[in-house]
């Protein structure tokens, strides 16, 4: 399935040829219903162009999930997951959170273990974020236990990029509430994973 290709391209960084896969895919579909190629598509395309008119694209892509699944207000599982990255780097960190609390209950739903493992990374990421913005504690305790928790969901995930990533964001939390022997630690375990 070139979708599957496409993505496996994109998490390793070999962005054209998974472009070139998703692309390949898209034109292989031969219904509008199979969208998940288009969808693949899309995401992976704005991940190539920057911000220029990236939140366009992830907004149309959002309309035509929703045209096809009514009951699913925002993107979801990788799509989702790559919007609310560029969400959190534009600063929507309110944003971020709704849609990654409202899309971790879908998920918890239907088992799907990596997507509630990224929801959840996500959410304590946005939590953070905002805490650094804000200073409120309210938003760094919930930041902690998300991101805990988001750890150990990527862990059950058993993939180890997913995992290395969830690693990386609490060690970045724990660097700033200078929990300097923590952060190590998580440092030191992304390091073996990627050795």
């Amino acid at each position: 399935e070139l979708r599957n290709f496409s993505d496996t391209y994109w998490h390793i960084g070999e962005l054209k040829n998974s472009m070139d896969s998703a692309k390949e895919g898209l034109l292989r579909s031969k219904s509008k219903r199979d969208t998940q190629a288009l969808l693949s598509y899309l995401a992976l395309s704005v991940t190539a162009i920057g911000e220029s008119g990236v939140e366009n694209i992830f907004q149309k892509a959002e309309k035509l999930e929703k045209e096809l699944n009514s009951s699913e207000p925002y993107l979801y599982s990788g799509r989702g997951f790559r919007y609310c990255i560029f969400l959190i780097e534009s600063g929507k960190y309110g944003e971020v959170i709704k849609r990654a609390e409202h899309t971790v209950e879908t998920a918890k739903l239907y088992g799907r273990l990596l997507d509630i493992g990224l929801d959840t990374l996500t959410i304590g990421r946005g939590y953070h974020l905002k805490w650094l913005d804000k200073k409120d504690d309210n938003d760094k305790k919930t930041s902690e236990i998300k991101l805990n928790s988001a750890v150990e969901e990527l862990r059950k995930a058993s993939i180890e990029a997913y995992l290395a990533m969830g690693l990386l964001a609490r060690a970045e939390f724990l660097i700033d509430c200078k929990e300097f022997t923590k952060a190590e630690n998580d440092l030191a375990e992304v390091y073996e994973i990627v050795n």
